[in-house]
């Protein structure tokens, strides 16, 4: 059986459910990852772009192509 005839059985409104199932489980889990994730993690990561140790600085391209 190949999936085309599998998919022919189905009847037209069959989608709107499984993509409506699809979306609630996906929005669902989501959400409860968002709540089980510890408050210190969050905050370190919220700090993340106001870090100044980061070692990755943009550089200034206008420097390097006057120096070639």
């Amino acid at each position: 059986m190949r999936l085309s005839d599998a998919v022919s059985y189905l009847d037209i409104t069959t989608y709107p459910i499984v993509g409506l199932i699809a979306f609630c489980s996906v929005f669902a889990l989501v959400t409860w990852r968002a709540f089980r994730t510890p408050t210190a993690a969050m905050e370190r990561r919220a700090a993340l772009p106001l870090d100044s140790d980061t070692p990755d600085q943009p550089t200034d391209r206008t420097t390097e192509d006057r120096d070639a």
